[in-house]
């Protein structure tokens, strides 16, 4: 039994390049993306294992993401060379989604100040509209280079960063910035998020990390 694939040529495109036309777009894919989870959770019911359904659901968020972005950069004054690399963080990242998992996506801007806040907001927004549950940040490649020398979280979810739009440039910074996560001090960020793990585990006992599958949001 094969795993269902969203194709993105199903996605409609928008009709204009207003904020209501883009709206009423972003809904009809909504519309097609929960569709689709239905046809995920039919397949997990009728016997499809777990990690076929996260790479189903991990896939259509790409699927979704990707569409959404090329479509608003070509009603956008905003130049392709200037749009800001979307990269998947943690369990999308890994393509490890669950159906009602938080979608963690790093906008990384070309250069700092590059102008192109406007262009991450829009589409922020329509991926809110399309149904996704986003947690997203923006950061330049030096600027998450300093948020991870204090934030164990983002650090251990950048071992997982994975490009899902954008340049080679930002995925061979990326590649650079895990080696340095892994080579600068192992022994410490071992002992960090096994000390971690013990206050999870004192606070929420022997299941210390839940979630409640949903197919429907």
């Amino acid at each position: 039994m094969e795993r269902p694939v969203l194709d993105r040529k199903v996605f409609p495109e928008p009709s204009g390049g207003g904020e209501e036309a883009l709206t009423g777009f972003a809904g009809e894919v909504r519309d097609i993306y929960r569709s689709f989870l239905a046809e995920v959770e039919a397949f997990h019911r009728a016997g499809g294992g777990g990690l076929d359904v996260s790479r189903a659901c991990s896939d259509a968020v790409d699927a979704v993401v990707i569409h959404l972005s090329r479509s608003l950069l070509s009603r956008s004054e905003t130049p392709a060379a200037r749009a800001p690399a979307l990269v998947a963080l943690g369990g999308y990242g890994r393509r490890e989604l669950s159906p009602a998992s938080d979608v963690d996506l790093l906008f990384v801007p070309v250069r700092a100040g590059d102008g192109a806040a406007g262009f991450t907001g829009r589409l922020v927004r329509l991926m809110w509209d399309a149904g996704l549950r986003l947690g997203h940040s923006v950061r330049t490649i030096a600027e998450l280079r300093k948020a991870i020398r204090r934030d164990l979280d983002l650090r251990t979810a950048v071992l997982d960063a994975r490009l899902v739009r954008g340049n080679e440039e930002v995925r061979a910074r990326l590649a650079a910035l895990r080696s340095e996560v892994l080579s600068r001090d192992r022994g410490g960020f071992l002992a960090a998020k096994l000390d971690e793990a013990r206050r999870r585990w004192e606070k929420y006992g022997g299941s210390y990390h839940l979630i409640a599958v949903s197919y429907t949001h």
